[in-house]
């Protein structure tokens, strides 16, 4: 489960004998689906380009000792903030909430809405891990997962072929995970959460 761009805002009139994109955002080609022809309305309301990856917003780092087992409820100090943000409002007006629909179906999960932020007090979350024969570190860690993607919106004017396109950032989180990261983080591949993990919680 734990295994899993911005763009600035950008906006173009179509002309009216064909159109002729000229200042999109980075991937935005144009296509006969950004097409006006007189509609008079929103013909692109979307959020495009939508990844996610798991981000451990507490850790705290202890060691056991061989022939030791450990089940506890332990005290997780603050290491990353996430954030929901967007500047969609400001770039079309109106409500935020069709984007972060838009977020939350792309990307499988409810996530938080504008303004939004994780916990940067203390939480406490409770672990169990076996013995072993020999001396463990370990990181312990709860987090959630952040999305970000990018919005799309299109409103043609009742002119056939004049229109404005925009495009822009949005980013939020959802879901959690709580567990437990063996050190040193060297045992794991850089792009690997683990190994950030572990990397907060100082091994």
């Amino acid at each position: 489960m734990l295994a899993f761009r911005r763009t600035v805002a950008a906006s173009v009139v179509l002309a009216v004998a064909g159109f002729a994109p000229t200042s999109l955002a980075p991937h935005a080609a144009a296509s006969p689906e950004t097409k006006c022809d007189g509609q008079d309305r929103d013909v692109i309301k979307r959020v495009e380009n939508v990844s996610k990856k798991f981000v451990a917003t507490h850790v705290e780092a202890i060691t056991l000792a061989r022939g030791t087992s450990f089940t506890q409820s332990v005290a997780l100090t603050h290491s990353k903030t996430l954030k929901s943000t967007t500047n969609v409002g400001t770039e079309i007006g109106g409500s935020t909430t069709w984007a972060f629909n838009s977020l939350s179906a792309k990307a499988s999960m409810s996530v938080a809405r504008e303004g939004a932020r994780t916990s940067t007090k203390t939480v406490t979350r409770t672990f169990s891990i076996p013995e072993k024969n020999h001396d463990r570190r370990f990181v312990l860690f709860t987090g959630k997962y952040k999305v970000k993607g990018r919005w799309h919106h299109l409103s043609c004017s009742r002119a056939p072929g004049i229109g404005v396109e925009k495009y822009g950032p949005i980013k939020s989180f959802g879901g959690s995970d709580t567990g437990t990261v063996l050190c040193p983080r060297s045992r794991y591949k850089a792009g690997d959460y683990r190994y950030k993990v572990a990397r907060q919680g100082g091994c």
